[in-house]
């Protein structure tokens, strides 16, 4: 009976020792120790980091260099003169080797023949433009630039010094003894110039 009474008693721990588990943690140290970076690496990482720099750097103005003007443009727009009429103006021509523009410039008033000459790599030129009509001739050189409000439309802002002239001629009838019908007919030549600026404002097409 004591046996039994002494086995029951020892083995009521175990069960439960068995059914409830101990979590038992063994420390332990997690700090990795990092590598030791040498001066030889550091000054290849150093380089590595300046050659992609200045790689991405070549490739981003290349890219831009790449960019090149489109080949047509067409426009129209106003042209405000400091003491001739102002009229409105329409505009059609072609770049070649992306620098030089040659085209009409057909306004109310006068036919031209325009030229432009754009900077490498700003939309800013010099421009010539020389045209007229019948005894009238004007000629103006200006400066300008093209302000791109999308890939194909641009704003096109000018300013340019004009040189206008004019000349003709009128005709008289003069009483002659010795001519043949009594009469002679007379010539005069008149020339009229003057100089001023004009502004012009044009939308323009791209393509």
């Amino acid at each position: 009976m004591r046996l039994i009474i002494f086995t029951t008693l020892f083995l009521i721990p175990l069960f439960g020792f068995a059914s409830f588990p101990i979590q038992i943690s063994i420390p332990f140290d997690i700090i990795i120790e990092s590598k030791k970076e040498t001066m030889d690496e550091y000054n290849i990482r150093i380089q590595k980091q300046l050659y992609t720099t200045i790689e991405k750097t070549t490739q981003n103005t290349t890219t831009r260099n790449k960019t090149k003007r489109k080949n047509f443009v067409i426009g129209g727009g106003l042209s405000y003169y400091s003491i001739l009429e102002n009229n409105y103006s329409f505009n059609i021509g072609s770049i070649l080797f992306d620098h030089l523009y040659t085209g009409f410039n057909i306004s109310s008033t006068y036919p031209f023949l325009e030229t432009r000459i754009y900077t490498p790599k700003i939309n800013l030129y010099l421009s010539g433009n020389w045209g007229g009509i019948g005894t009238r001739s004007i000629d103006k050189y200006g400066i300008g630039y093209d302000y791109f409000i999308s890939k194909n439309i641009s704003v096109n802002t000018e300013i340019s010094f004009y040189l206008y002239e004019r000349n003709w001629k009128t005709y008289s009838f003069n009483s002659s003894s010795s001519s043949f019908f009594g009469f002679d007919i007379s010539s005069t030549s008149h020339h009229a110039s003057h100089s001023g600026t004009t502004f012009s404002i044009r939308i323009q097409f791209h393509f």
